[in-house]
């Protein structure tokens, strides 16, 4: 298969701003971010991780998914902050919450075992 002229490497620039998107957002809430990489080279979409420290926070998602996950992240950061209650809504199950900020009511709402 033949490339226009410049097509590769503006993929190679749109993957790049896409991790780097995503670590500028994660950077702010001292997460990383990772890419994943599959065996499977057909796959044209990225997919990425996140991580804080060791642990593993996300499963692997598209750029999208991961970019609206990280703003549920950032708000759900600034709730802590104040105190109450975070709601998280998951699609795709979701075993239990292992752990909470002190203080901090935490409830899952799984959609697809609704």
């Amino acid at each position: 298969m033949r490339h226009k002229a410049g097509e590769k490497g503006e993929k190679e620039m749109k993957n790049t701003t896409e991790h780097d998107a995503l670590t500028n957002m994660a950077r702010g809430l001292n997460l990383t971010i990772h890419q994943y990489h599959e065996g499977d080279r057909r796959r044209k979409t990225r997919r990425y991780f996140v991580q804080r420290g060791k642990n593993t926070m996300s499963p692997t998602l598209d750029y999208i998914t991961l970019n609206h996950f990280l703003l549920g992240w950032r708000k759900a950061s600034e709730r802590v902050r104040h105190g109450g209650k975070v709601i998280i809504e998951v699609r795709g199950g979701v075993a239990e919450v292992t752990s909470r900020p002190e203080g901090i009511e935490v409830e899952v709402i799984d959609h697809d075992n609704h």
